[in-house]
Order: C-alpha cells, then sequence, then structure tokens
C-alpha cells in the first residue's frame, strides 16, 4: 500500500446509521479495502464503528481532510468524488488522465487540492467551492524513473514529488498549474513527503540517510530533525505535520509505534500504539490520525490522538 493510499478524513456532523439512513454523531469517512467500498465512521473515537458503505465497487479510495470529497480507483482509472458528505454524492463521469493501479495519491491539508501521480506523468485537481465544481489540470510529464512520493499545498499552489533514478531519488517541486519541475534535493531513498500547514516549508524522509529534512520552497535546505539513531527507526513509510506545524509525526515499516518529532527543540518522543501501522493520515484539527487501515475483513481501523497520545481500535460494524 502506497503511503498516500486509503485516507479518511473528519467531518464533524449530526449522523449516524439505520438502514441507510445516516442518524446520530458521525466522526469520517474510510476507504476500506475488505469490503471495496468508502463506509463512514459512525460515532465518536473511543467508541465508533464502520457504518455501512456509501459508495461502493472502490478498488481503493483516498478521502480528502474535512471528509467531502475523494478520489476513487476503479479497474485501472481514476474518478473525482464531491458531496461525499452528503445525499447528492456526486461522481465526475470523466476520469482522470492518469491511469493505472499503483498511482500514488496526495491530498492538501485543506482537502481542496490533491495530486495523482503514476506512470506517465501527474495531475492536480482543485475544488472550486463557488462554482461547486473541479478544476482539473492537464497531465504534466515527469522525469523518468520511480515515484516514491508525492506532496501538495493548496495555499502557496506548490506540488513536489520523489523519484527514484536507481543510484538515488531527486525531489522535484514546481507549481500545480505548470510550468518546469526544478530539483531542490537530492537523496539517496527519499519515501515519505508532507508540506507544513503554511505552504512554506516541505519535509522529507531519507531512509538512505535515516534523516527527515525540513526544505524550504527556495530550495534552501534546514538542517535535519532526526538522525539514523536509533537504527531501527529510520525506515519511514509516511509523515504528517502538526495543524499547529510544531512538530511532525512518522510511522515506521513493522515498527508499532508513532514518532513525535518536536520542531521547536528537535527532540523526539515514541509513543507504542496496539498495531503496525501503515500509513498517517489527518483527520481533524483535533490532533486524529488514521495509522492503520484494514486490510482484511477481521481486522479494525487503528486511530490515533495526538494530544493524549491514546489509540483507538474501529470494528466494522453493521453489513461487511
Amino acid at each position: 500500500m502506497h503511503q498516500a493510499g486509503l485516507l479518511f478524513a473528519l467531518s464533524v456532523c449530526v449522523y449516524g446509521q439505520t438502514n441507510g439512513v445516516i442518524r446520530g454523531p458521525l466522526s469520517g469517512y474510510v476507504g476500506d479495502a475488505p469490503t471495496r467500498s468508502i463506509r463512514p465512521i459512525v460515532g465518536m473515537l473511543g467508541g465508533a464503528y464502520l457504518g455501512k458503505a456509501i459508495l461502493g465497487e472502490v478498488t481503493q479510495a483516498w478521502v480528502a481532510p474535512e471528509g467531502a470529497r475523494a478520489v476513487i480507483l476503479r479497474g485501472d482509472r481514476y474518478f473525482l468524488v464531491s458531496a461525499l458528505d452528503t445525499s447528492a454524492l456526486r461522481i465526475d463521469e470523466t476520469p482522470m488522465g492518469v491511469s493505472g493501479p499503483n498511482a500514488f495519491v496526495a491530498w492538501a491539508a485543506d482537502g481542496t487540492s490533491v495530486v495523482v501521480a503514476g506512470d506517465g506523468g501527474l495531475q492536480v485537481a482543485s475544488w472550486q467551492e463557488i462554482e461547486r465544481a473541479w478544476r482539473v489540470g492537464p497531465v504534466r510529464v515527469i522525469p523518468s524513473g520511480v515515484i516514491t512520493a508525492v506532496a501538495v499545498d493548496s495555499k502557496f499552489g506548490a506540488l513536489a514529488v520523489a523519484i527514484s533514478q536507481g543510484d538515488g531519488t531527486d525531489v522535484h517541486m514546481g507549481s500545480v498549474w505548470g510550468g518546469e519541475l526544478e530539483i531542490i534535493y537530492r537523496g539517496q531513498s527519499v519515501c515519505a513527503l508532507a508540506y507544513a500547514h503554511t505552504g512554506t516549508t516541505l519535509y522529507v524522509s531519507d531512509k538512505g540517510t535515516g534523516n527527515i529534512l525540513s526544505l524550504m520552497r527556495s530550495g534552501a535546505r534546514a538542517e535535519g530533525l532526526i538522525t539514523s539513531d536509533p537504527e531501527e527507526y529510520r525506515d519511514v513509510i509516511a509523515l504528517a505535520v502538526a495543524d499547529d506545524d510544531s512538530a511532525v509525526y512518522s510511522v515506521h515499516r513493522n515498527r508499532r509505534v508513532v514518532v513525535k518529532h518536536h520542531l521547536a527543540d528537535h527532540s523526539i518522543r515514541i509513543v507504542e500504539v496496539e498495531g503496525t501501522p501503515n500509513g498517517l493520515f489527518s483527520i481533524s484539527a483535533a490532533g486524529f490520525y488514521v495509522v492503520a487501515l484494514r486490510e482484511k475483513s477481521s481486522d479494525a481501523v487503528l486511530a490515533f490522538d495526538a494530544r493524549s497520545e491514546l489509540h483507538y481500535f474501529i470494528p466494522a460494524g453493521g453489513a461487511q
């Protein structure tokens, strides 16, 4: 599963679910691999469960922060979904220009822009609230190589893509709507990217060196936030930035932990969780994250509260 795969996002509404009618508190939505669907999170964390599917025939889904929009994969084509949090859910009839089953998808922190990057290029779509419609950019050719991570920012219209060239990884940055992509960092093995909420800083995890770096939009390089010590925590699979930009969170391959990197003093805190993370996705301004999504029907979604440092299991309920 790619680092940017299968998101769920918070949308606090007065909802719940009975026979397809949503009633009661709703905490968000999640792409659910075992049922090939998008399902609501019914109830508040600590007592929530997965409700019945609201959209089916979904090979994979990436739900935006705030829960109103999504990108879904059907077959080998990617489709934009809007009004996910209403009874007027809409799937755009025209698929995006990027195709193939292994694209990387990443949402901006405000849930209004999304980038899809795969073989042959990348494409950005931005939600226009006044028109209640998508603005979809052209498919842009990107340098040859293997894509390892993508990120997009709505405030400054910036995007970043990491491309492995075999002997290293280049991080390219540019505008979401066109122009040349410029190399701002050459690393050994870049595996995760995340923009700060201000949009001025890009955080880059390079597992080849064990460092998480902060890069300015100009390409200026700040000092590393962490080093390869301890060795077992260097294989980062995902990054997320705290909503107040005070910290960067990371999860690591085959490690049952969430690591918090304090930006003020560069200290770290390792928090153990009762499950192996397979992603790290912000779901609310209150500091809630998803760290593990369901891969089989017996699994539960694992959510993490960054403020209390508690984690919660969200089991499947209703129709499976």
